[in-house]
């Protein structure tokens, strides 16, 4: 059975190692297809390749009419423009004709699937986290300068509403016992007391800085998985997190967050276990 993949990039990002695109071509095998570089139009590409499976990324509006289709759904713009009033219409038609038009659908969460049920019946697969790179380690506080006789929160995000950021800066200011690791996607703001912030890391750093924290805390209004606190779990850190994505309708002890999140499958080898049953229970 032969498989495409079908993205804009279908590699590591930068500052990634890895990623769920990645993944699925070491695992399955697939051919990748990265429509950003092609010198051909991408009918042309799909059509040398002559795949029995697609696999593609919902947030382009891709149809493949004549090829068997599993589309996953990426992020959560539906939500994001229900709570924060702004206009996705167009993002979201692109979403939706992809979905409407694949015979496969593939969520990151519960919540993202009943966000676009109207396109039709999900499987529910998130994206796993590697936990050889997102561990338990000791001695972090030390190598990072952070406070050893403080409480320590972490929190990794950006400066757009969705991720909450007013809220995490109005915790910063009213609770000043606590020292804040701040983990940012873009440029940062000004410095603010009691906190240590760090922009646009690799991922090994991100782990080693989730072992600084006591707590990691998201105020995310709309997450389509909410990867950070799992990774944060996997480091054995307890969360609190807005009910948003894997949280929408789960909620661990936070007892053990590590053996939790391996008994909720968010790890990287059931993540590629559930892809691999996914695909062998296609009949073509």
């Amino acid at each position: 059975m032969k498989i495409v993949i079908v993205n804009d990039w279908v590699k590591p990002m930068i500052l990634e190692k890895e990623n769920l695109w990645t993944w699925l071509l070491e695992s399955l095998p697939a051919t990748p297809i990265s429509f950003a570089e092609l010198k051909i139009p991408l009918e042309d590409a799909i059509e040398q390749e002559k795949p029995d499976i697609i696999i593609n990324n919902d947030l382009w509006g891709l149809t493949f009419p004549n090829y068997f289709t599993i589309t996953i759904a990426q992020n959560n713009y539906v939500e994001m423009q229900r709570l924060l009033g702004t206009d996705y219409n167009d993002i979201i038609k692109k979403q939706k004709r992809a979905l409407q038009a694949s015979q496969i659908r593939v969520a990151n969460s519960n919540y993202s699937a009943h966000s676009y049920n109207d396109c039709g019946d999900f499987v529910v697969i998130p994206i796993g986290t590697n936990p050889e790179i997102f561990k338990p380690m000791q001695e972090m506080r030390k190598k990072y300068g952070i406070p050893q006789d403080k409480i320590v929160y972490i929190w990794v995000g950006s400066h757009h509403p969705v991720k909450g950021w007013n809220t995490i800066k109005n915790l910063i200011q009213e609770y000043k016992e606590i020292f804040w690791i701040l983990v940012l996607k873009d440029e940062p703001e000004q410095e603010l007391k009691n906190t240590k912030i760090f922009y646009r890391i690799e991922q090994e750093k991100l782990a080693e800085l989730y072992n600084c924290a006591d707590v990691f805390i998201s105020e995310s209004i709309v997450e389509s998985l909410g990867l950070a606190p799992i990774e944060a779990m996997f480091c054995n850190i307890p969360v609190l997190s807005t009910k948003t994505g894997i949280f929408w309708d789960w909620y661990p002890p936070i007892k053990n967050p590590r053996q939790e999140a391996f008994d909720k499958g968010l790890d990287k080898e059931t993540c590629i276990r559930k892809w691999k049953e996914l695909i062998r229970g296609i009949k073509i």
